[in-house]
Order: C-alpha cells, then sequence, then structure tokens
C-alpha cells in the first residue's frame, strides 16, 4: 500500500490528489513506525530487579519485584503489571507515600518464561487487575474525545484566526 501510494504522489501531476495520497500514506507510516520502536523491547527480570522498556518514548521503567502488587498477561502476549513507584523527594521535605502504577508492556517474545520469572502470589487480585485495565481504557478513551471533540475544534479556529490576521495584514499592505 505504501508504494502504491508513493508512486501516485510521484506520477500524479494534481496537486490535490498528491495531498491526499500523503494524507492516506502518513496512517501506514506511522503505523509502520511504531513497529519498528517496539521490536526489541520487552521485560526484564534481573535477580530483585524488573525492567520494563516502554517502546514509544523509548525509556525503562526499573522498580523491585518486591514492589510487584499484581499481573496477568492479555491475550495479546502483552505483560499487565501493576507496582508501586516511590515519589522522589527534594531534600529537607517529608516523605511522600508510593504511588501505584499499572504499565502494560510490548508484545513478548516468550511470556512462559517470564510467568515463571515473576512472583507467584501478589496483593491484586485477577479482577483487581481486570478493573486497572478498565480504568486505563476508560481514560484513554476520555483524553481520545476530548482531542478529537474539544482539541481539533480549538486548533481549528486558532489557524483560521491566524490565518485571517495574517490575510488582512497582507491586504493592507
Amino acid at each position: 500500500m505504501i508504494g502504491v501510494l508513493l508512486v501516485t504522489i510521484v506520477v500524479i501531476p494534481n496537486t490535490t490528489v498528491r495531498g491526499l495520497c500523503a494524507a492516506f500514506l502518513s496512517g501506514p507510516l506511522a503505523w509502520s513506525a511504531l513497529q519498528l520502536a517496539r521490536r526489541g523491547r520487552g521485560v526484564l527480570v534481573e535477580g530483585e530487579r524488573c525492567t520494563v522498556q516502554i517502546c514509544a518514548p523509548r525509556r525503562n521503567l526499573n522498580f523491585a519485584v518486591s514492589d510487584i502488587q499484581g499481573w496477568s498477561i492479555n491475550n495479546r502476549d502483552q505483560l499487565q503489571i501493576a507496582f508501586m513507584q516511590s515519589r522522589k523527594t527534594v531534600a529537607g521535605d517529608e516523605p511522600r507515600p508510593s504511588q501505584l502504577r499499572y504499565v502494560i508492556s510490548a508484545a513478548l517474545d516468550d511470556p512462559a518464561a517470564l510467568s515463571a520469572a515473576l512472583p507467584a502470589s501478589c496483593p491484586f487480585s485477577p479482577e483487581q487487575m481486570r478493573t486497572l485495565a478498565g480504568m486505563r481504557r476508560v481514560r484513554r478513551a476520555l483524553l481520545w474525545g476530548a482531542g478529537l471533540f474539544v482539541g481539533i475544534p480549538l486548533a481549528v479556529v486558532i489557524t483560521w484566526r491566524v490565518a485571517a490576521a495574517v490575510w488582512s495584514v497582507i491586504k493592507i499592505s
């Protein structure tokens, strides 16, 4: 699909069709970039430390295995893990309580080996892990909805205001 759209952009002389093809091309290119970013990312359990490699921002979450509150492997072979993350404090401040974090990893190559490396008993039940996953889905749906129904119209209004201001300056000159 990417090749067909690239050939269409090069061959077709109409700039409108070229723009539409470039817009359609952005979706498959973004998907391909995400798949490349996910490659080689996963979960490492080394002794008493656990590292979850997050693919999009390319960062690592390090925490102790003893901080794990619950974990499960979903039907996509992704690790869903809840752990307590200690908060940083500035010198002289009172220590703050730990914060519960919930993370989903990229798809794992060998989920059975990881299951053996993680603790067998955790404070959270599978039902609580499903509740955390549901809360995450709802939060992400709300953020997407806010971006779609508030962010995009706001961006259009601001763009038109700026374009009108620039047009009035050009018209006056």
